[in-house]
């Protein structure tokens, strides 16, 4: 095996015409010799001697190169990967080994990402998307059957710890303060002033009252609402979409219906990608989108037209590329990946599942004997 001398230098095996491997050259790394491993090995002038196949020679001679030039080119190709992910920050948490391709974000014509997935090593990433699953719907229920300010708040601190473990608190409130601050804000002034049933007046200025029984309602419906946004955020920041329905689908569910699960919950952020960069596009050909309100409405009309055409013309190349994929066909799927699950995992998901349901199951007794006292 040649060894690395020096930088920039690469090992490269000379091919007789009679089909072996010659005396192994070292050739200097320059900007003619970093296409591919193939032009390195086989198509670079340098690398060869007089009498050698060169680009035109037949597939019988190109395919007379040595086994261990292939191996060696493997060997490179996997440093290269392992040290492109360790500059990135490891690999995901599933063991993926295929790098992304395309432009990284923040190059030049790099789209913004198309889910909202933000990886990170942390336990509640490792976790089985399965699990996730079922512990943000647990979290729902609950505070959809709750009446209690108590428990609505021990569900929203649960997320918040969750994503603290998770290490993307910053991403968590951010996201909660753009989706809900507006809604909030109108729920405490819309119940504080006009609650029906007040009779215990907080604050008055003129004939503008507001109502102490309205801001109680107010936060117990102002809480259920971030507890029910910050599990979903949640959930979308630490699970990726395509694993949790590859879980659903090895669990029972049908193609079709993971499909349009699928595709429910990527068309927000894939029309919001697409969007920006037809933005981007119509900045680039001289559109202003920045000034007064009738300014900003006029660009907003030559951003429908390309993003509904856009997005139908990418619903029917992706219904036919999975239709040439073989997604109608009868046939046992094999998974590609396996994503992990353990024992404590799956009892933690059937105790999440019987709690809520026995909570459910009280709190609709209770209301049922409320009503018949």
């Amino acid at each position: 095996m040649p060894s690395f001398d020096g930088p920039g230098m690469v090992p490269q095996p000379v091919v007789h015409p009679a089909g072996r491997p010659g005396v192994t050259r070292r050739v200097k790394r320059g900007p003619a010799n970093r296409a591919s491993c193939a032009d390195r090995n086989l198509e670079s002038p340098r690398a060869r001697r007089p009498g050698t196949p060169g680009p035109s020679t037949s597939l019988r001679k190109t395919s007379s190169v040595s086994t261990s030039s292939v191996a060696r080119r493997a060997l490179e190709d996997g440093v290269q990967c392992a040290i492109r992910c360790r500059a990135e920050g490891g690999c995901s948490p599933h063991a993926r080994a295929t790098p992304e391709r395309g432009p990284r974000p923040g190059a030049a014509g790099a789209m913004k990402p198309s889910s909202p997935y933000v990886y990170r090593r942390s336990p509640i990433h490792t976790l089985n998307p399965l699990t996730k699953g079922v512990l943000f719907l647990c979290i729902v229920v609950t505070a959809f059957a709750t009446s209690s300010l108590a428990i609505v708040l021990a569900l929203l601190g649960s997320v918040v710890l969750c994503s603290g473990a998770g290490r993307i608190t910053r991403e968590l409130a951010r996201t909660v303060t753009k989706s809900a601050f507006v809604i909030v804000a109108l729920i405490f002034i819309v119940q504080g002033l006009f609650y029906p049933g007040s009779r215990t007046p907080v604050y008055v200025v003129g004939p503008v009252t507001i109502w102490q029984e309205g801001l109680r309602f107010a936060c117990f419906a102002a809480s259920r609402l971030l507890a029910i946004i910050a599990a979903t955020v949640l959930l979308m920041l630490t699970t990726r979409t395509e694993d949790l329905v590859s879980e659903l689908m090895a669990r029972g569910l049908s193609r079709k219906l993971g499909f349009v699960v699928l595709m429910t919950m990527q068309i927000i952020p894939s029309m919001q990608a697409r969007a920006a960069a037809i933005l981007d596009a119509q900045r680039s050909r001289g559109l202003e989108t920045e000034g007064r309100l009738i300014r900003r409405f006029r660009a907003f009309l030559p951003l429908m037209g390309p993003l509904v055409v856009g997005s139908i013309i990418s619903l029917e190349t992706r219904s036919l590329a999975i239709e040439a994929r073989g997604f109608s066909s009868p046939t046992r799927r094999v998974r590609v990946e396996e994503i992990p699950d353990s024992r404590w995992e799956s009892l933690l998901r059937w105790g999440a599942s019987v709690a809520t349901f026995a909570f459910v199951v009280w709190r609709l007794v209770a209301w049922i004997s409320s009503l018949i006292r």
